[in-house]
């Protein structure tokens, strides 16, 4: 991160508007720390990028999102897909920024705004390169990750990196369904609490992934 670049102005915990299924996501996040940059839009670019929620959320399934069964049986990964930001040689260390993230590490929800370019991700994986071994993990969306089962499949194989054991029976429920379901859910929160305290998975370039994660978490 060079020192012209401007830093994410804040994170904070992020609290969905609609309504969300408790019993799936909460689960999950209630041992497992979900950590999202967000860009800034708007009229005078200070505003975060809101995420799908409600109508906006069906919207986006409906138009953006092409589910193909069979998704996962034939998913197949980049390993990069799981590493961090590479870090520059010119970093520029940002010590205040990593105390609020540890600060953040205790929250359900942990979103990082900052105008495009700005760093983010950069900022991200040197937090993650400064945290305790086996902690944090990391997972990179795309354009693809806008097939909900897809996108699932890649989040519960994102903390293999660093659990191995971690989601071997979600997966197996998630390629028999082929589709996000309770037993799902249950599993990966089950895994999830077996992972050590503080655990972390951030989720870059979510924006891609939003329409898909919106719904299975039970916008209305």
């Amino acid at each position: 991160m060079s020192g012209g670049c401007s830093e994410p102005d804040y994170h904070r915990e992020f609290q969905c508007s609609c309504a969300v299924n408790l019993t799936a996501w909460q689960a999950i996040t209630s041992h497992l720390t979900i950590v999202l940059p967000v860009g800034l839009s708007g009229g005078n670019g200070r505003e975060p990028s809101p995420l799908p929620c409600g109508d906006d959320c069906r919207r986006c399934v409906a138009e953006g999102v092409t589910v193909e069964q069979g998704a996962l049986r034939g998913a197949r990964f980049a390993q990069a897909k799981f590493r961090p930001t590479t870090l520059p040689g010119t970093l520029v260390t940002r010590p205040v920024l990593h105390d609020r993230l540890n600060a953040g590490a205790g929250h359900r929800l942990t979103v990082v705004v900052g105008r495009a370019g700005a760093g983010k991700s950069v900022l991200l994986s040197s937090w993650a390169a400064a945290r305790p071994p086996g902690t944090t993990s990391w997972l990179s969306c795309d354009r693809a990750d806008a097939s909900p089962v897809r996108f699932w499949a890649g989040f519960i194989k994102a903390p293999q990196v660093v659990a191995p054991w971690f989601g071997a029976d979600a997966a197996d429920l998630l390629a028999m369904d082929d589709a996000m379901s309770a037993d799902v859910t249950a599993s990966i929160a089950n895994d999830a609490a077996r992972l050590p305290a503080g655990s972390a998975l951030i989720v870059d370039d979510f924006h891609t992934a939003a329409a898909a994660v919106g719904r299975d978490m039970g916008c209305r």
